[in-house]
């Protein structure tokens, strides 16, 4: 890692629940500009990728930014993520700047088989990007807020990182 960066401030939600949508068009804005939008976000010189995939049920904008913007809750479905929706802007940041943050590779068991994935995690802020690598292309997985509870889980995958 190399001296720290400023992560640029996040786009906070005002906590207000009934205008959560509003918040979701000002979140998928940022997701469109820095992921559909070319020039695409660029890691260890190579574009990362971000599925087009878009299902019926949601709402016209592609699932992986309703991944972004959501966690999975123990029942099965998503639920809003004001943790991970409002720093969606630092996502693209930390991949063109990963030489600032904690970054490994690590082979991640996959359906059945081995992948290997980046992990950025930009500790100080408690957020971590996962880039997977397939075929000598990166492609967008995920990114969340840290929780005390994983990072112990982080830091295990971090000592067995691929050399």
């Amino acid at each position: 890692m190399n001296a720290p960066v400023t992560l640029p401030d996040p786009i906070w939600f005002s906590g207000v629940w009934s205008e959560w949508a509003a918040f979701v068009d000002k979140y998928y804005e940022t997701f469109r500009q820095d992921f559909l939008t070319p020039p695409k976000p660029r890691f260890q010189g190579r574009p990362v990728l971000v599925s087009r995939f878009s299902g019926p049920e949601d709402d016209g904008k592609e699932a992986k930014f309703w991944h972004l913007i959501t966690k999975e809750h123990k029942e099965g479905g998503r639920d809003p993520d004001p943790n991970r929706a409002e720093r969606i802007n630092w996502i693209r940041f930390i991949i063109e700047n990963h030489q600032h943050f904690k970054t490994w590779k690590y082979l991640e068991a996959v359906k059945n088989k081995m992948e290997p994935r980046w992990y950025i995690w930009a500790e100080a802020d408690n957020f971590l990007v996962i880039i997977a690598e397939r075929d000598g292309l990166y492609h967008l997985i995920t990114s969340f807020w840290v929780e005390d509870w994983n990072k112990a889980k982080l830091n295990n995958k971090y000592d067995k990182r691929e050399p």
